[in-house]
């Protein structure tokens, strides 16, 4: 409030049950003084990715307070974007993806993926450094034609991320462990991945990456004539950008290279968007 005196309304009550109801007001008046506590500059931000999706999810921001008065202070602030809304975390993700299938010994398909869902949660963070640290676990729901190619598959996936803000880079390294849920004869799947990917944020809505995959097949079933890859580990360089068209929302496309002798495919094109709620 500005300087000057004011009158304070203050409320007193008690409904605590058995007891008659108790409620009193008084009016006090009093006087505010000016504060010559101020916010300085310079400030800085840095904004970079903590859940290894490529999309800026974490802004952390920087500056000096000006404290002439011994006391204790409590700082608030809130966020918001250039039309004035508060921007909020987003700690819930789904995301649909587009696949495209051109097998040599087979008709090429197209069409959505398995829908996936995805919670993550903060574990530890340094301001000082730029480090972030998160966990969470990953749902895959089969909205995919398994008989395409496509997907038909029920998964869970917890795993940890974590990013460092270098410069004009965010580099992000990601593991997780999959359990496929699918009632299939024999074992299920079961396989691990370790990614590692830098990104360049042009501009608030644009980011070129480049991410190298890596999976390792723990456990499954191997066909007769399949590619055997259990214990085997398989190395995917991806180079890709994000887009992202509106707040919440990320495009994100990249090509799957592999360059190990052991491999499920030539190439794989991703594409899918992503939102944030």
């Amino acid at each position: 409030p500005l300087p000057g005196k004011y009158d304070f309304v203050v409320t007193a009550e008690d409904h605590r049950p058995n007891l008659p109801v108790f409620s009193r007001q008084s009016i006090v008046a009093g006087s505010v003084s000016a504060s010559l506590t101020r916010f300085t500059g310079p400030y800085t931000d840095n904004a970079f990715d903590t859940d290894g999706d490529h999309g800026l999810d974490t802004l952390i921001v920087t500056g000096f307070i000006n404290v002439v008065e011994p006391g204790t202070y409590r700082i608030f602030g809130v966020l918001t974007d250039l039309a004035g809304n508060e921007a909020t975390n987003a700690p819930f993700e789904v995301e649909m993806p587009f696949l495209y299938r051109n097998p040599n010994d087979a008709a090429s398909t197209a069409g959505p993926g398995d829908l996936e869902l995805q919670n993550k949660f903060l574990l530890w963070k340094s301001v000082q450094h730029l480090v972030l640290v998160s966990g969470g676990f990953e749902l895959r729901l089969p909205s995919g034609s398994e008989r395409r190619g496509l997907g038909g598959e029920i998964a869970v996936e917890p795993f940890v991320t974590g990013g460092i803000g270098l410069g004009p880079f965010d580099v992000i390294a990601a593991i997780a462990y999959e359990w496929n849920l699918n009632n299939v004869r024999g074992p299920r799947e079961q396989q691990l991945t370790a990614d590692l990917a830098v990104g360049w944020p042009l501009s608030r809505w644009f980011t070129p990456f480049l991410e190298l995959n890596t999976v390792s097949k723990i456990q499954g079933q191997e066909g007769e004539d399949a590619v055997k890859l259990r214990g085997r580990t398989q190395l995917y360089p991806t180079p890709g950008f994000n887009v992202r068209p509106l707040p919440g929302a990320t495009f994100r496309m990249g090509v799957e290279l592999p360059v190990s002798g052991r491999r499920e495919f030539d190439y794989r094109i991703h594409a899918g968007l992503v939102w944030e709620f």
